[in-house]
């Protein structure tokens, strides 16, 4: 607080009066005025412009308009003025959770209230969106759940399931629930059991793919409700994976050999770490006891003793497990500490996976989620042969490269009966669209960063009034355009834009040979773009993107060529195919005018003669830089344009062959020339004027 240096002066008598009566009497003089007192209360006009705004604005956006008109109202005073006023529209108890309950049950037309019984201790309130379940009955076969934290002052977890339509994620319920005051076993994976029951048997949410991370308890409820692939995010997967290959600590997740033996001989059971293992470290927080093989039972071994020895002793050198006869024996061994691990790295004794090894795991993680029958070519054509595949070559790699810590985690994580149908897409027989749970956490990200910013841990109520009138009415605009053709211009999706680029792109890239035969692709199954004749524009709107094959269906997709007959197996062409050359030859034999294309509004001439004169102009550059003689421009030259010289020794040596009558004419998939199929061979310089 500001002083000022007035002398003033207070005086305060008291005296009594004739009628008994004390009369106190104040004197306040000052000799220098005061900086002049204001009043800084709300003004009635200010007070006005957040009542009218409460329902449809924030606190941040009344602020402007109110410090415009009344630059003294603070925006501490703005917030706390619209908070006080909102309260009308969303607190109906000063108890949070009865308060939230009442609320939903005003907003009927807009959701629907679960009867939901939750445990002693267990605090659960979950709601269906009515206008977006409802148009999406039976036409989820893609959900994703997630939850999230920090949403409210009662520290409720915030669970959504999320429907996917046209590649777009839509709230289908939400469900708060809290088991912090419950001792029960399996509490949270019981209600949140009891929530997803409520939405199959009432709702009809039947979903054949279910998005997760890698929270045990969200998949134990799957599990348990649904008969779903689980699918688990593959950014998740990655982030964890990585998080774990940064770390330095060499105890790592027990890991069974002789059992991993079992099931691929190619498993040497002598590859284990050498330490002794982390009871604690499981992806997900949960042991889970691994799927048995046939019928084989573990073996207790009572009486064994295993001696721990300094993970830098090597296997030849120690011994490592010694049995016990004696009946009084007992096993005494303790785990080695974090700081102990990490020390011995940093002396360069052993890491647990050094940095240039862990991309490549991540990498053929990635692969193996990826692969799957549909998909020929790549890996074997059966989900059994494909996880043989994947085991044996990250096995291998972790072999070849002595990490036998980062086996063991990826083996009981990721790769043993029981997890590796957690996230391997070849566990069924259709393919996702999605692979991450990015939608659900863009809609968290959403609620986040547009709504709830505004506020620091609202209270249940007022959380709930914002999903459902704030947040809800975009998403039931977005449902209305996809499914509801009013007859304007609807913008595309995201996904969609970029697909019609790269289909744009595909269509006018040059097929170059030899082709890369790693894949097998049927183009009447997977619609190669240059395989079918051009799509129209409604293509790019309508198009469906399936989940088997064929991938792509709308009627503009029409191949080509009839589709081979059901015996003809082989579809890409090879030098022994005489039809295949034949069609070709037929094709490259049609006259110029069938192969004048439009590309961005250019005709062919327009972009040869564009090509030409790109070319034309850098050989006068290469030409200017003869007078330098410098050896560098001539290395690059040759090291960068390498493709393109073999284009242009393939094109004339194919021209003089054609024009020789010395020589046999070059066949049309001949492998020495076969980028130049297309080239047309000019006539000889003695027939060019006949």
């Amino acid at each position: 607080m500001h002083r000022f240096d007035c002398k003033s002066m207070l005086r305060v008598s008291s005296l009594n009066g004739d009628d008994g009566q004390r009369k106190i009497s104040i004197s306040l003089r000052h000799l220098d005025s005061h900086v002049p007192y204001y009043d800084v209360g709300m003004p009635p006009e200010a007070a006005a412009i957040i009542r009218d705004g409460v329902e449809w604005s924030t606190p941040v956006q009344l602020v402007g308009r109110v410090q415009a008109l009344f630059p003294h109202v603070s925006a501490t005073q703005v917030h706390s003025a619209w908070a006080t006023m909102s309260e009308i529209l969303w607190k109906r108890d000063e108890l949070q959770l009865p308060s939230a309950r009442a609320l939903l049950k005003e907003l009927e037309d807009d959701v629907d209230v679960l009867d939901i019984h939750p445990a002693d201790g267990v605090q659960q309130l979950a709601f269906v969106m009515k206008k977006i379940i409802q148009p999406l009955r039976g036409k989820v076969v893609e959900i994703g759940t997630d939850a999230t934290y920090g949403t409210n002052s009662k520290h409720l977890e915030l669970y959504t399931v999320l429907g996917e339509h046209d590649n777009a994620g839509f709230p289908l319920s939400y469900c708060l629930l809290s088991t912090a005051e419950s001792i029960d076993i399996g509490k949270r994976k019981a209600a949140l059991e009891a929530w997803a029951r409520k939405l199959r048997d009432t709702y009809g949410v039947i979903p054949v793919f279910v998005h997760v991370d890698k929270d045990m308890a969200e998949i134990g409820m799957i599990r348990s409700v649904w008969n779903a692939k689980i699918q688990l995010c593959l950014w998740h997967l990655k982030r964890a994976v990585r998080t774990r290959l940064d770390k330095r600590k060499l105890s790592t997740t027990p890991y069974q050999p002789h059992r991993a033996h079992a099931e691929y001989a190619f498993i040497d059971p002598n590859f284990k770490p050498e330490g002794r293992a982390d009871p604690t470290e499981y992806e997900g927080g949960i042991l889970e006891p691994p799927a048995l093989i046939g019928n084989q039972i573990p073996v207790p071994r009572p009486h064994a003793i295993t001696i721990k020895l300094p993970p830098t002793q090597t296997a030849s050198a120690a011994l490592t497990d010694i049995t016990n006869t004696l009946d009084n024996s007992s096993a005494t061994t303790a785990a080695p500490t974090n700081s102990e691990s990490d020390s011995d790295e940093e002396n360069g004794k052993r890491t647990f996976c050094p940095p240039e090894c862990r991309e490549p795991i991540i990498t053929a993680m990635e692969n193996h989620l990826n692969a799957h029958p549909l998909i020929p070519g790549f890996c074997h054509p059966s989900p059994a042969g494909i996880r043989e595949w994947a085991v044996k070559q990250m096995y291998t790699y972790c072999f070849e490269n002595d990490l036998p810590e980062a086996w063991a985690y990826l083996w009981e994580n990721w790769y043993r009966r029981g997890r590796w149908e957690l996230w391997a897409r070849s566990e069924h027989p259709q393919i996702p669209r999605l692979k991450t749970t990015m939608m659900v956490e863009s809609h968290w990200r959403r609620i986040k960063r547009d709504f709830l910013h505004h506020f620091h841990k609202p209270r249940l109520d007022l959380l709930v009034w914002i999903l459902v009138t704030k947040l809800a009415p975009r998403y039931y605009r977005r449902l209305e355009l996809m499914m509801v053709d009013t007859g304007r211009h609807r913008e595309l999706p995201s996904w969609r834009k970029d697909f019609k680029s790269e289909w744009k792109r595909c269509r006018h890239t040059p097929i170059t040979l030899p082709l890369n035969e790693q894949y097998q692709p049927d183009p009447y199954k997977w619609h190669l773009v240059q395989a079918v004749h051009p799509v129209d524009p409604m293509f790019f709107v309508e198009v469906t993107r399936n989940r088997s094959t064929p991938f792509w269906s709308h009627p503009s997709l029409k191949p080509l060529d009839a589709p081979p007959p059901p015996s003809t197996s082989p579809v890409l062409p090879t030098s022994s195919s005489v039809h295949r050359d034949e069609i070709i030859q037929e094709a490259a034999e049609e006259s110029d005018e069938d192969l004048v294309e439009i590309r961005a509004g250019a005709t062919f001439d327009e972009r040869l003669t564009s090509t030409l004169t790109k070319i034309r102009d850098f050989c006068d550059g290469l030409e200017y830089q003869r007078q330098f003689r410098d050896l560098r421009v001539l290395d690059t030259l040759e090291r960068e344009g390498a493709s393109f010289f073999r284009l242009i020794d393939n094109c004339l040596s194919r021209e003089r062959r054609a024009n020789s009558s010395r020589s046999a004419p070059p066949t049309t998939w001949e492998r020495s020339t076969a980028n130049a199929m297309f080239y047309r061979t000019r006539p000889n310089p003695s027939d060019r004027d006949t």
